[in-house]
């Protein structure tokens, strides 16, 4: 077994004290390779440590739609810095979130605006974050050109529809435990229709801990086995296919 945690937090304060444990654990459990996904640009200066220190872990670089007010003029600066280490292999966790007001609405979309422009320029994939804002953030997309380029929508829990005009316009969806819910049927319809070639695997870790090990907290990166041989029983494929086509669609995707 091989896998690829495609977003956790390994920056977080829960993950963060143990991480040379968690790396271990996840490496012991199947988990080959880990992305470290940052929240803002200090979160990415952490993410790009953890990547150049341990094994198997590559990260990212961007700005949370949590964090779009606290953006100082700096940031844009550490970021485009950050974004040459070869350890970075996408922008994000990006996009906009109208569930919670951490950031108006004006000001997730110009953060967000600024940063699908420093991707475009750099080539790398965009990982999504996407909350009661499905019609804007694709609207943004495409406005930035990124029709048909690499961007996946992460821990996507929309509705049939909405994956059906992200899928439409080539972006990719990534399943974490919410997937094992037993209250998540919507979801595991749209995984059951969701093409095999862009399926790819998250815990979203610290959280989202999936069944059968719900009430594990924090979640971490060796618990992703669990998704992927829910997946596998939901869809009808072998264990080893599912885990050789998730590794695979990852490492095209972040060009691993």
């Amino acid at each position: 077994m091989a896998l690829i945690d495609t977003h956790c937090h390994l920056t977080s304060d829960v993950l963060s004290r143990d991480l040379f444990g968690v790396c271990r654990r996840a490496r012991a459990a199947g988990v080959a390779r880990m992305i470290t996904v940052a929240t803002d640009a200090a979160d990415s200066r952490r993410a790009v440590a953890a990547a150049d220190h341990y094994q198997g872990v590559s990260a990212t670089v961007g700005v949370h739609p949590h964090e779009a007010a606290k953006v100082k003029a700096g940031d844009w600066r550490l970021l485009r810095e950050l974004r040459h280490n070869p350890s970075v292999v996408a922008w994000g966790e990006i996009g906009l979130d109208y569930h919670y007001d951490f950031a108006d609405h004006k000001t997730q979309q110009e953060v967000f605006s600024v940063q699908l422009a420093h991707a475009q320029r750099s080539g790398l994939p965009v990982i999504i974050h996407c909350r009661e804002a499905v019609a804007d953030v694709v609207a943004m997309l495409e406005d930035h050109g990124f029709r048909d380029r690499r961007v996946v929508f992460h821990c996507f829990s929309g509705a049939s529809d909405e994956a059906d005009a992200i899928i439409d316009r080539g972006w990719w969806l990534s399943f974490t435990g919410m997937v094992t819910f037993k209250n998540s049927k919507d979801l595991q319809d749209i995984a059951r229709r969701y093409p095999l070639e862009q399926l790819m695997l998250e815990t979203d870790a610290p959280y989202l801990s999936p069944e059968p090990h719900r009430k594990v907290k924090p979640n971490e990166p060796r618990l992703l086995v669990h998704t992927a041989a829910f997946l596998a029983d939901l869809l009808g494929v072998d264990l080893a296919d599912m885990e050789a086509r998730t590794t695979a669609n990852a490492e095209v995707f972040f060009g691993l």
